[in-house]
């Protein structure tokens, strides 16, 4: 057993190497050691998670998507799901990695756009008055058609990225006077090709170079008590913790009233209409992003899931565990009444639930703790949604039509309830382990929607 730990562990350890050969290559090993009985894995429980990063973005574990579709493979969770940052680099690896597995995966994006109309409003991104974080879930493939309208937005989007950071790294160099970074030579370094670097590696960059620079913790902890304007025990104490510095200089530096802010325009970032438009091409589902009610744009979940509505958008994103398991016993009670307040409203318009947390820092969680007495009464409704979206990415692969094609409006002429039953039922069935259960599978797909799903059927 000694042996085949060992084995294990440093074949999880290449899961993430930034070439993507030695990823599968790895995987493939361990699927054999699963297959053998070799590792043990736990069975599979209510519990899902559909919203984490992978390293195409920022993910403070280091995680692949090969490595996270394999810990969820043996954690045992019901779905997992990917949403990197303006990018779908990892969105083929980690299916391929969870057919191999026989895990229910789906791929995903996040983004930002802007609402003209809510331009005078904070939503879900502080300090960013009408921009709006927003997703998509549920892609089956990691690339647009060449030349089509939705490849032509990716690029721009990427392309806004990368110009927000080197704004961002040109202010950064100008104000951290003895250290300065390079974008092209140390930032892209951070993260696999057709990643998406953010705010978060430039912080990680600049605390290592910090420590390269000043070899000493004192004089450490000096150059950043200065240009952080924060004590020097507050900085040592930020230095022991891993991650911890970086989020501060992201949220003193980087973020508004910090001197290196960058303020977004409505040029930044595509319209919500234009990103809707993309996700709808790629068959994708459109998801509303939502942070903890406590903004201008959040406070009241109706406006909000009305504008949704009226745009089609059919899901929303949650992290629940940000919104509850909070230290601070007033902001927990304030903040828990806000997520029962959405989630209560989005269920009552039918909306398709999307949670899961991030691992965008130290010490998130890999999964909700669906048993916490703020999360219990949903609980089957996140693992209901997640079944939904699923549901949608099983026939989109099996008769080429997903949960926002128009033949699902046209079939099932606005009953949801309906709707969503057929889908969370495609779903439910469990992941097909080899070849032939998958044919099965499809074969599935295709009856019940030429029976239940069809214009004269029952569903």
């Amino acid at each position: 057993m000694r042996n085949t730990a060992g084995t294990q562990l440093e074949y999880e350890a290449r899961l993430s190497a930034f070439r993507r050969e030695d990823r599968c290559d790895a995987l493939g090993k361990l699927n054999a050691l699963l297959r053998s009985g070799r590792v043990a894995v736990v069975p599979e429980q209510p519990l899902v998670n559909l919203h984490s990063h992978t390293f195409y973005s920022f993910n403070a574990y280091g995680y692949s998507p090969s490595s996270l579709a394999w810990e969820a493979k043996k954690r045992g969770l019901s779905a997992f799901g990917i949403m990197d940052h303006e990018t779908l680099a990892g969105v083929e690896e980690f299916l391929d990695a969870c057919r191999l597995l026989a895990v229910r995966g789906l791929g995903g994006i996040e983004t930002r756009v802007f609402i003209p109309g809510w331009s005078d409003r904070e939503i879900n991104m502080p300090g960013e008055p009408g921009v709006f974080g927003f997703l998509g879930c549920g892609f089956t493939s990691g690339t647009a058609p060449a030349g089509s309208k939705a490849q032509k937005l990716l690029v721009r989007m990427a392309s806004s990225a990368r110009d927000r950071n080197l704004s961002l790294i040109s202010k950064l160099n100008g104000h951290l006077v003895d250290i300065e970074i390079s974008y092209e030579r140390e930032v892209l370094a951070l993260v696999p090709t057709g990643g998406t670097a953010t705010e978060r590696h430039i912080a990680l960059l600049l605390e290592s170079k910090a420590r390269s620079v000043f070899p000493d913790p004192a004089a450490q902890a000096a150059f950043w008590s200065g240009a952080l304007e924060l004590g020097k025990v507050e900085v040592a104490r930020a230095l022991a913790v891993p991650g911890e510095l970086a989020l501060s200089i992201r949220s003193r530096l980087m973020k508004r009233d910090g001197p290196c802010y960058c303020p977004a325009t409505r040029e930044s970032y595509p319209s919500l209409g234009e990103s809707i438009a993309m996700m709808r091409e790629l068959q994708a589902v459109p998801v509303a992003g939502w942070l903890d009610g406590m903004s201008r744009g959040e406070q009241d979940p109706r406006l909000l899931l009305d504008l949704m509505k009226e745009n089609d958008v059919p899901a929303i994103s949650i992290i629940p565990d940000r919104n509850w398991n909070i230290p601070d016993q007033e902001m927990r009670q304030r903040k828990t009444h806000k997520l029962h307040e959405i989630l209560d409203e989005s269920l009552k318009r039918k909306m398709v639930l999307v949670v899961g947390t991030d691992m965008s820092k130290h010490g998130q969680k890999f999964v909700d703790d669906f048993n916490a007495e703020p999360l219990k009464p949903f609980a089957a409704e996140f693992v209901r949604g997640a079944m939904i979206l699923v549901g949608h990415a099983r026939l989109l692969e099996s008769v080429g039509v997903g949960l926002s094609s128009a033949e699902v409006d046209e079939r099932f002429q606005g009953n949801l309830d309906r709707r969503n039953a057929f889908f969370a039922e495609l779903g439910s069935y469990e992941a097909p382990a080899n070849e032939q259960e998958g044919a099965e599978l499809r074969a599935v797909a295709e009856r019940m929607w030429g029976s239940r799903g069809g214009p004269n059927g029952n569903a």
